[in-house]
């Protein structure tokens, strides 16, 4: 467990209190309230519609017992993208120096970042606060996940299911484990990013993956590498032939002027 009442520095303060430890003041938000509500209700229980039996999300039922789950309240306004980032950074950074490194990490612990000063019509600044930051959690060996009432993103097994939406929008902050690898293989991310992730997934699980894990990995690395090269083959091929088309034009325009 981290010490309590954790005070994180950036233009005002923003404080983590553990979720069982909360102070009255914060219980007196409904926002907030809303939130506790959602993670021992929603996330913590088993859904009829995930797809699999267990809690919605697997951590939190141990987090919970653990009182490994750490709010942070943002009520500061107006917000945009670069104000937010810097402070979901600032989080992902205090959670490496508070949580462990790859050899001791508390697998149970978790920072949800609550934005209570957020609008219905504002909820894209939690989505792109995450893609934007995505990578650099991820090269740390940490999953960054978007929560909102709006959120699209579907379960594993029912496509149906939408597993991301919270009443207030927030994001949160844990270690990777070895199941979070289709969550970074999805289409919405580039080829590059996603052989960004699968390197920094085998990197920083290295030690934790079975060998089938590490063989299944370490082949959709390789594959999205041939991908990569063949596109970029593909294009500079493109890019020759269109360079040599233009050439010949030239040439042709020149000779007629004789």
């Amino acid at each position: 467990m981290l010490d309590d009442n954790i005070i994180i520095k950036s233009h005002q303060k923003h404080q983590l209190v553990a979720i069982s430890n909360l102070e009255q003041s914060y219980l007196n938000d409904p926002k907030i309230v809303q939130v506790v509500d959602w993670v021992h209700e929603y996330l913590a229980k088993p859904h009829e519609d995930l797809g699999r039996s267990g809690a919605v999300c697997p951590f939190v039922p141990f987090s919970l017992k653990s009182n490994s789950i750490y709010l942070a309240k943002i009520e500061q306004e107006p917000l945009d993208t670069c104000k937010m980032s810097k402070i979901i950074k600032e989080f992902g950074d205090l959670f490496i120096q508070k949580s462990g490194s790859n050899q001791n990490k508390n697998l149970n612990n978790a920072f949800i970042i609550v934005f209570t000063s957020l609008g219905r019509d504002q909820t894209h600044l939690v989505d792109e606060v995450q893609n934007a930051l995505k990578p650099y959690f991820v090269e740390q060996g940490l999953m960054l996940g978007e929560f909102h009432s709006k959120n699209e993103g579907s379960g594993l097994r029912n496509p149906n299911f939408k597993p991301l939406r919270s009443p207030v929008p927030l994001l949160a902050i844990r270690h990777m484990v070895d199941s979070d690898l289709p969550f970074m293989m999805s289409p919405k991310y580039s080829i590059e990013e996603r052989i960004l992730f699968l390197r920094s997934y085998l990197r920083n699980l290295k030690g934790e993956l079975n060998d089938v894990q590490f063989t299944k990995s370490l082949d959709m690395l390789i594959n999205l590498e041939i991908e990569l090269g063949a596109s970029i083959s593909t294009k500079l091929e493109e890019t020759i032939k269109g360079q040599t088309c233009k050439h010949a034009m030239h040439l042709c325009g020149s000779k007629k002027e004789y």
